[in-house]
């Protein structure tokens, strides 16, 4: 049976990951934007020679057409190869943030945790209980994935709470069967 990781070693870990993996896509990105570079070059030099040279043929120009369309799908390879980049930047920042929320280092957290719109500064006890902004319940609690998922939050920590949610519901909904029994007019 494998024991499950203490919360500090799984964001230690997932940052060393993910650093690594940046490390990776960041030379693999280098070496790619350097490539793409030459790739370039090469299909503009063919086309400049053809334009400005009248003993060459126009014909020379007409080369650049094959490796412009590997520049071309550089760029696109690129593109994604940047896309995987800034996913791993995300996720080692995460794990970070994870790692800095259990020491409560406020200073390492974003500062964009700041209240919904609906809850604003008339929200009657946000402020006082420090729902939201630096140090607060929501920078303890982390990000969110989606917004949907911010909204949801942000709704559970300034909305009232649930008829359905309780310990004083879950009393009365045991009491009603009770009373059902008993009947509403006998004695107790």
């Amino acid at each position: 049976m494998t024991s499950t990781p203490e919360p500090r070693e799984a964001y230690r870990r997932r940052s060393e990951r993910h650093g690594e993996v940046r490390g990776e896509l960041e030379a693999a990105s280098r070496r790619l934007g350097t490539v793409r570079f030459f790739v370039f070059l090469a299909a503009l030099a063919p086309w400049v020679v053809a334009e400005f040279s009248a003993a060459v043929p126009d014909v020379v120009g007409w080369g650049a057409v094959p490796l412009l369309l590997l520049f071309g799908l550089l760029v696109a390879r690129h593109r994604k190869l940047r896309d995987r980049l800034a996913r791993a930047v995300v996720a080692e920042e995460l794990a970070n943030q994870g790692i800095a929320r259990l020491d409560r280092r406020w200073d390492d957290l974003p500062d964009d945790i700041d209240p919904p719109k609906e809850a604003g500064a008339e929200h009657r006890w946000a402020a006082d209980l420090d729902v939201y902004g630096r140090a607060s319940l929501r920078a303890l609690l982390g990000p969110t994935r989606t917004p949907m998922g911010r909204a949801r939050l942000d709704a559970w920590l300034t909305g009232p709470a649930s008829k359905s949610a309780g310990p004083a519901n879950h009393a009365s909904r045991r009491a009603r069967p009770i009373g059902v029994r008993v009947g509403p007019n006998s004695a107790r």
